[in-house]
């Protein structure tokens, strides 16, 4: 794994472990935090956040 590939996945991850926490917390909906994640998505361009992502 390259520096770049390792901080793109390690960004998505982080982010969207907040985005996450924003849903549990009731301050986004989850129509929202999906919208978000489509944009974190095309910012970082993970290659393992899709194994995680259909986790859920």
């Amino acid at each position: 794994m390259t520096k770049e590939l390792f901080f793109r996945e390690a960004g998505y991850q982080v982010v969207m472990h907040y985005a996450q926490k924003l849903l549990r917390d009731k301050i986004i909906t989850a129509s929202e935090r999906d919208d978000f994640e489509k944009l974190v998505w095309k910012q970082y361009k993970p290659v393992y956040g899709k194994i995680f992502r259909d986790l859920r």
